[in-house]
């Protein structure tokens, strides 16, 4: 392992010295100028004919890429990308490099699959990965990087070229070799280089006017390259050499005309018809310059090195065509030029305008919208908007909705057509005010001027502002039902058709309309999938999901979260609301399926917490904090409160139905769900007076069944076990309900409580009626054992001889064959009544030392001073110590008062 100080690189001080010019390389050869012009590696720019070697950034290279981790760090202009492909063009050997461009584009995934396939089996030396424009990537890949190397930097080795600093934590990697930050001085050429580039591109000139354009672009490659084209343009009268001493002002302010004067016309007019694109192909540049030789234009403009880098095909990707890259100093240039105006301008604008055209009447939207907005032409992109802008959204491609809204600026109030899909745009990002502001306004222009908007979007964006603020009303879906009725007689198929039955189904959910909602949202499925629109499928697939769990369809519900993430994997643009509450469904199904798999083939179910004092939860992943969907944000919570009890903390999953919407607030099958999830923890913690009350409030909502069951559990926590026994019969036999699933708990606790009381064949029969209600679902978590006295359920389903040898019952007989039931397990740490009513309260918790509060959990766990000093690996008199100390924290004297107060402040 490399154990170097820190190595921010800069001209004056290099961690190594570096090569003289003409040094040998690693391969032992002298290294020289590039001699083929075929890229280095797939993905990198081709190199102009008149190419500078770089020794002294390559000698840094040399040294910096020995560590995981280099950074790259300069402007554009700088010459970063032709500088590395340059030095892998003459670095030998480099064990098959990578070469990456990154986009705002670039995924999570993407940037993983690359680092795995850089690391390579661990018997080879890692590759070479090379990332162009990292400043691009997200936090989260720039996250992934930082973790690789804090996890694995031995099996890492990246280049990263970026225009500003990375967000990777700098200083234990520097400290260790692992990382080092070459600055931007590293790229300037020197004076000798850039004498030499200047001429290849001035021609024949005069020696003091190449002195004035190497002193004025300061050793960087764009600058120099245009100050020696824009020279070469210049009239002989002209006293050049003064002004580029003289002016003020940036390089392309001032060589911007005298660029273009050099240029041949056929080459003036492709760089202004393809200014608004970030890379293209000789295709585009026919398409948009109307001419059947741009491609040689293009190619000539990219062989002699003006700033135009040819980008050859990545190995694997699709078409394999290659395309070229515009400088974005160059780029500034063109757009003086397009601003300055002139015949050229005009002839440029028209010509792309016939093409945009083009592209719309093709089907290539998004295109159009691009290039009206690069145009000026904030109208017709307005109009474009409020006619395709809703199959824009639902395809993934509302990107060109924000670049609208950025650009057109005032422009857009002249467009209100346009604001309800920047409204739904906004809701995608996860900016609910900026979508409920611009629904409102759409809602307030429509009231005072109907027929803005077609009565499908209007319906739509009314559906989703009215549930983003909690206010569901039958009669918004009832009056948007009408429409679609009639909308899907029309001969022209309304393209918001989609988006107002998904709203309709999403808003159904919420109001327990359940067959109704899945009707609709299976109607918007199927529409999305006709038309192609990956994200608007992925979107209604996930709130289908939820559907199908509340329907008790776990396995369906598995199955279209799983659908719903493969697209939104495919489909970029999927709102993360969409992947979140996908991922929610998955793991609703996963718990309701514990202890087995949610399916019959997948990875085991991790095991219950053996130690529930010492076990830690698992994760939710984290869904957006502003939820447009109420349903999704109330499964979660139940969820975090579910997650808190497997983890082994009741009072954490106390705390999480605690922050449930008020009771009176929800409707009433999530009002049902949420007493009985409280239900469920008062069992746990033996609360019979709670139990009751719960009791009462679930036939307050008519739902009987599940009235019966918390009356029998509130008999099963007294020990009256013949009325209970009685009471979880009965609530089976009367709960009509496929969500919570009260019949089988029912079953099950009365064949545990029947079974201790002796009544064998009836234990067995419950048990295989609860197998037979369950098999279909695969649900596990009514066999975690919820009766508090009766026989384990293991006993139970071991002694039930009707079960098939080959089928479900097996699978459960051996998933639960060692579990001791719930209120077993978490009987050390849970505080009982009896502990809440007679331990004094405490202004505040005392604060304990984290060995304290491994002691308290020995002590929790029963342990004697001798097994909690071999556990914690101290001595015996080291944890009397402890003891002692909290006893004196607690206020208390002896053991048993210690654990009731430290169960009652939920230390444990």
């Amino acid at each position: 392992m490399a154990t170097s100080k820190a190595r921010d690189v800069k001209t004056a001080a290099a961690p190594r010295k570096a090569p003289e010019r003409g040094a040998p390389t690693r391969g032992g050869s002298t290294r020289g100028a590039p001699t083929r012009r075929e890229p280095p590696v797939p993905g990198a720019p081709w190199l102009p004919r008149p190419y500078a070697p770089r020794h002294e950034l390559w000698a840094h290279l040399d040294a910096a890429t020995e560590g995981a981790v280099t950074v790259l760090v300069a402007p554009a202009g700088a010459g970063k990308t032709l500088g590395v492909a340059g030095w892998l063009a003459t670095t030998t050997p480099l064990a098959d490099p990578i070469w990456y461009t990154a986009s705002a584009a670039s995924t999570v995934t993407e940037v993983e699959d690359l680092l795995s396939r850089a690391s390579g089996d661990s018997a080879a030396p890692p590759r070479l990965l090379v990332v162009d424009d990292a400043h691009l990537l997200s936090a989260a890949c720039v996250r992934l990087v930082a973790a690789r190397l804090d996890s694995d930097p031995e099996r890492l080795r990246i280049l990263l070229m970026t225009r500003w600093d990375l967000a990777i934590p700098r200083l234990v990697p520097e400290l260790l070799g692992h990382l080092t930050v070459l600055r931007g001085d590293v790229l300037r050429l020197s004076r000798e280089e850039s004498a030499w580039l200047a001429l290849q591109h001035a021609g024949a000139t005069r020696g003091d006017v190449l002195e004035a354009i190497v002193e004025r672009a300061g050793g960087w490659c764009a600058a120099l390259v245009l100050a020696a084209r824009a020279s070469a343009a210049m009239q002989p009268g002209d006293d050049v050499a003064a002004m580029f001493r003289t002016s003020g002002g940036t390089v392309a302010d001032l060589v911007a005309g005298e660029v273009f004067v050099g240029l041949r016309p056929q080459e003036r007019h492709l760089l202004l018809c393809v200014s608004g694109e970030a890379d293209l192909t000789e295709e585009t540049a026919r398409h948009l310059t109307r001419d059947p030789r741009a491609g040689e234009a293009l190619s000539s403009l990219e062989s002699t090195g003006l700033l135009v880098s040819k980008v050859s095909a990545v190995s694997g990707a699709p078409g394999g065509e290659e395309r070229y890259r515009i400088h974005p100093l160059l780029s500034e240039v063109v757009r003086r030029r397009l601003v300055a105006g002139g015949v050229d301008v005009q002839r440029a604008t028209g010509t792309v305008l016939r093409a945009t055209w083009s592209d719309l009447a093709g089907g290539h939207t998004a295109d159009a919208m691009r290039r009206l907005l690069v145009l000026g032409r904030y109208d017709d992109a307005g109009a474009v908007l409020a006619e395709h802008g809703a199959r824009l959204v639902m395809a993934g491609e509302d990107q060109c909705v924000d670049a609208f809204l950025r650009a057109a600026g005032p422009a857009i109030d002249e467009h209100p057509a346009s604001w309800g899909l920047i409204a739904r745009s906004r809701w995608a990002a996860g900016d609910a005010d900026a979508g409920r502001h611009w629904a409102d306004r759409l809602l307030r222009h429509e009231k005072s001027y109907p027929g803005t908007v077609s009565a499908l979007e209007y319906h739509s964006i009314l559906l989703h502002r009215s549930r983003s603020s909690g206010a569901h009303q039958k009669r918004l879906v009832d009056a948007a039902l009408v429409d679609v009725e009639r909308a899907a007689d029309a001969a022209v198929p309304d393209p918001h058709l989609p988006l107002v039955l998904l709203e309709v189904g999403v808003t159904e959910n919420w109001l327990g309309l359940l067959p109704a909602a899945e009707e609709h949202l299976t109607r918007a499925v199927l529409l999305c999938r006709a038309e192609g629109f990956g994200v608007a499928t992925a979107e209604a697939l996930s709130h289908l999901a939820i559907t199908q769990f509340m329907l008790g369809r776990e396995q369906a519900c598995h199955a279209l979260a799983e659908e719903a993430l493969a697209l939104a994997g495919e489909h970029q643009r999927t709102p993360a609301s969409a992947r979140a509450r996908a991922e929610l469904a998955r793991m609703l199904v996963w718990f309701e399926t514990f202890p087995l798999p949610p399916t019959a083939d997948p990875a085991p179910a991790p095991a219950l917490p053996g130690d529930p004092a010492g076990a830690a939860p698992w994760q939710l992943p984290q869904l957006p904090q502003q939820l447009d969907d109420l349903t999704a944000e109330f499964w979660r919570q139940v969820m975090q409160a579910r997650l808190a009890l497997l983890g082994g903390s009741v009072p954490d999953s106390l705390r999480a139905l605690e922050s449930l919407s008020p009771l009176q607030r929800l409707p009433q099958h999530l009002k049902v769900c949420a007493l009985v999830e409280q239900a469920g923890l008062a069992i746990i913690t033996g609360n019979r007076t709670a139990l009751r009350n719960l009791a009462d409030a679930l036939g307050e909502c008519g739902a009987d069944g599940e009235r019966l069951w918390v009356l029998g559990a509130a008999e099963d926590v007294d020990g009256d076990l013949r009325k209970a026994a009685t009471l979880y019969q009965r609530a089976a036999a009367g709960s009509r309900r496929a969500q919570p699933p009260t019949r089988a708990v029912a079953l099950t606790c009365a064949a545990q409580l029947c079974d201790y009381l002796g009544e064998t064949d009836t234990a067995h029969d419950l048990v295989v009626q609860a197998i037979d209600a369950t098999a279909s679902r695969r649900l596990g978590s009514p066999f975690l054992g919820w009766s508090r006295h009766g026989t384990r359920i293991g006993q139970v389903l071991a002694g039930a001889k009707a079960l098939d040898d080959s089928g479900w019952g097996v699978e459960l007989r051996q998933a639960c064959v060692e579990l001791p039931g719930l209120s077993a397990m978490f009987a050390p740490v849970v505080a009982t009544e009896h502990e809440l009513a007679t331990v004094s309260e405490m202004h505040h918790a005392p604060s304990l030392s984290p060995r304290e509060l491994e002691v308290l959990r020995e002590l929790a766990r029963g342990s004697t001073y001798s097994d909690a000093a071999a556990n914690l690996f101290v001595s015996e008199n080291t944890v009397k110590t402890h003891v002692s100390s909290l006893y004196t924290k607690l206020s208390v004297g002896r053991r048993s008062e210690a654990l009731a107060v430290a169960r009652k402040l939920h230390l444990i």
